[in-house]
């Protein structure tokens, strides 16, 4: 398997996309630089990450931030569980964003 990426689309923007002939080379571009490479139109880089990984995102007010990334998560998990797990895993880590 490769990578995969989640993106933030702002639809109030897609007017702009649907006109940006360099778009498709912009998402390109920015993906490689992690996302530090902006995108037209409103679109935002969440994270790239394995597709063996699992990704918890949350998307709030045009904003989207990974919230915790696992390399194995247990298929047996119910949402609630996944999400107290992302939790406290952000707790041990310290991270503050």
């Amino acid at each position: 398997m490769g990578m995969n990426t989640v993106l933030l689309i702002l639809n109030d923007h897609l007017h702009r996309i649907e006109r940006e002939p360099e778009f498709g080379a912009e998402v390109s571009r920015s993906i490689q630089s992690n996302g530090r490479l902006p995108i037209t139109g409103q679109t935002q880089v969440i994270s790239t990450s394995h597709a063996d990984d699992h990704q918890i995102i949350v998307v709030h007010g045009n904003v989207g931030i990974e919230v915790s990334r696992f390399l194995t998560l247990s298929e047996r998990w119910t949402m609630e569980e996944a999400f107290r797990a992302a939790i406290n895993k952000r707790a041990k880590d310290g991270a503050d964003r």
